[in-house]
């Protein structure tokens, strides 16, 4: 199986031929943490130059959490084909709980019993895999919903405290269906998907909550979703 697999969308079921389930299994036998020496160790002469310049864009952290980035990558990949299933009315609030599940791989941090923000400790642990396995074979509704591979965030961690509380301020108000961070991760912007008519809503409570308590100007549009770019044929 594994020379079908070149890049990291290509670990999913349909292009496998495998079940949800063998992908967990060959998340397990990837280490949860690896250091930068551990990818040295592993990885061929061919890919050092690769790795140096990706080394040289950030400090060296403790580790890397290989497992829940490539839990993530591979969640992404079947939310993306199954999103555009629920772009209809009646399903909009489906596409905003993939939006949410996407946010929370992101996600750095979450507000506590207190309402301070604290770090998320990200999990993809053996325990976590091998009880969504379980999930899986159990053949209650609930519990093989909860263990479907887009259900899963992963742990991509490209977020930051401020992102994670704009998310959460928005997806209070009603009338939002979801909300990520957008772009490439470490700040930017977040993405709203909300009714029309709580738009004003949405910008008052960011306001509110997020823009004058840290003495912020409010930078926030309002967009219209339109057709996609298409192939023009002569």
């Amino acid at each position: 199986m594994s020379d079908l697999i070149e890049y990291l969308r290509d670990i999913n079921p349909q292009k496998l031929g495998c079940s949800i389930s063998d992908i967990y299994r060959m998340l397990l036998r990837v280490p949860q943490f690896m250091t930068r020496n551990d990818f040295r160790a592993i990885l061929s002469k061919e890919h050092k130059e690769m790795m140096e310049v990706n080394f040289s864009s950030h400090a060296e952290p403790k580790h890397y959490h290989v497992r829940g980035v490539l839990l993530y990558g591979a969640a992404e990949v079947v939310r993306s084909r199954i999103c555009m299933d629920y772009l209809e009315p009646s399903r909009i609030n489906k596409f905003g709980d993939l939006m949410k599940i996407s946010h929370d791989g992101d996600r750095v941090s979450r507000a506590g019993d207190d309402g301070n923000y604290i770090p998320v400790k990200a999990s993809c642990s053996d325990e976590y895999l091998n009880n969504l396995i379980a999930d899986l074979a159990s053949e209650d509704p609930e519990r093989v919903l909860h263990g479907q591979l887009y259900m899963q965030p992963g742990s991509y961690a490209c977020s930051t405290e401020q992102i994670d509380r704009m998310v959460d301020i928005a997806c209070d108000v009603p009338g939002v269906v979801g909300a990520q961070i957008a772009g490439a991760g470490l700040g930017g912007c977040i993405m709203i998907m909300a009714r029309k008519a709580c738009v004003a809503a949405v910008e008052k409570a960011l306001i509110k909550h997020y823009y004058k308590p840290n003495k912020l100007k409010p930078d926030i549009i309002a967009c219209t979703t339109t057709e996609g770019a298409g192939l023009a044929q002569f």
